[in-house]
């Protein structure tokens, strides 16, 4: 293959620099240090889209040790910190929090961090270092080693960033007494207002109740502003009663994808602007003695008290015949009927055969087993049909306008 000639050095001075900033948004990493070679312009121009994210972790923080000032140009760029930090309350905590205490007031353009897999003595202690600021936007907190003293110390650390409007939280926990009263949420901490989009992942991996953790969380920012949230994925739900609370959610995913048991969630009808929902359990209609009802999401879906624009939802069965156990005339007559559905413009439908493997289904296939049993969709809107053979990505997609 040819090698692309270099442009002469001439020539790229005459490149207005509008344009090659427009084009260098659109560059991948590996040519955008390419061009970022070229000159000193061009070398300025494409620092803060090489640097916009960074990860922090022992090895930056030897590094910055040793030589600060050769960072002087990297860190005002850095708007996304990725932070992996593990340490305890020694002479090395002590250091490294030197390192950070030097290294934060440098990030001037900082919106969001993410923590995964960070000591939750590293997360406390980071954070500590920017209490009070407004500039912090979005929190990630994911997979903590070593739980938090208390939950009075998590709602610290979280209320520290007052300007919060993205909050993720996943596999992280604290004693279950939080040290007599300390885990309660009747300890109050105040609740950052401008939260918009929460997302509470994975968690009670550690401890025996499941729930707890999610519903100490939720029943602490009940206590602040609700009317902010507007976008909720919410994997392990009690009940209804916290979670109905945040009754301006527009777009609301419930529970875990493809595991069987249904959410906690009985009603949606306290969520008076909702427009996207997803539920995440499969509708198992495998036929086995003890089985859930499936029809418990049909339950769900005739309690919606907004006009969806959004729906998905799973199903889990093994041979066609199966599919009858699903509630079609309850869908349809919803579908067809209902105010609530009337501005529907999204339905997905996933589902998962559980004598996989087997070659992927043919748009006949769908047609044959889905989409003929939705006479009710109503006139523009889109019907999207999904296989998957893994919880993740769909490995067939149909779709029917």
């Amino acid at each position: 293959m040819a090698h692309a000639n270099s442009l002469p050095l001439e020539l790229t001075e005459r490149i207005p620099q509008e344009i090659f900033n427009e084009v260098a948004t659109f560059v991948d990493p590996v040519s955008l240090k390419s061009l970022s070679l070229v000159s000193h312009l061009w070398e300025a121009s494409t620092r803060h889209l090489l640097f916009y994210e960074f990860q922090f972790n022992r090895k930056f923080l030897i590094c910055f040790s040793e030589s600060p000032e050769g960072w002087q140009r990297i860190l005002p760029c850095i708007q996304r910190a990725h932070i992996a930090l593990y340490f305890r309350r020694s002479d090395k905590a002590a250091l490294r929090k030197e390192g950070l205490s030097a290294a934060l007031p440098r990030m001037v353009k900082l919106r969001q961090l993410r923590f995964r897999q960070s000591s939750s003595e590293a997360i406390v202690l980071l954070i500590a270092l920017l209490k009070g600021s407004e500039q912090i936007t979005g929190l990630e907190l994911r997979q903590a080693y070593g739980g938090f003293d208390s939950f009075q110390v998590l709602q610290g650390t979280i209320a520290s960033l007052p300007g919060l409007e993205d909050l993720l939280v996943e596999d992280i926990w604290w004693p279950e007494d939080g040290g007599r009263n300390g885990g309660s949420v009747q300890a109050m901490v105040p609740v950052p207002r401008k939260i918009i989009n929460l997302t509470i992942e994975s968690m009670d991996l550690h401890v025996p109740t499941y729930g707890r953790t999610t519903s100490q969380i939720l029943s602490w920012l009940a206590h602040g502003n609700v009317d902010s949230f507007r976008f909720m994925t919410v994997r392990e739900v009690e009940g209804s009663g916290v979670l109905s609370k945040f009754t301006r959610v527009e777009t609301l995913v419930l529970g875990h994808r493809w595991i069987l048991y249904p959410p906690g969630l009985k009603t949606l009808s306290a969520f008076k602007a909702l427009k996207n929902l997803e539920i995440g359990p499969a509708i198992d209609l495998n036929s086995r003695p003890g089985d859930i009802d499936p029809s418990w999401p049909l339950d769900l879906l005739s309690s919606v008290a907004s006009p969806l624009s959004y729906l998905t939802f799973k199903l889990l069965f093994t041979g066609e015949d199966e599919l009858e156990r699903m509630d079609w005339m309850t869908l349809n007559c919803l579908l067809q009927n209902s105010p609530f559905y009337a501005e529907l413009r999204g339905f997905v439908i996933g589902f998962m055969r559980s004598d996989t493997p087997r070659p992927p289904p043919t748009r006949g296939d769908c047609d044959r087993m889905i989409r003929r049993r939705i006479p009710g969709l109503r006139p523009g809107a889109r019907l999207t049909v999904e296989f998957y053979t893994h919880p993740t990505v769909p490995v067939a997609s149909f779709i029917y306008d």
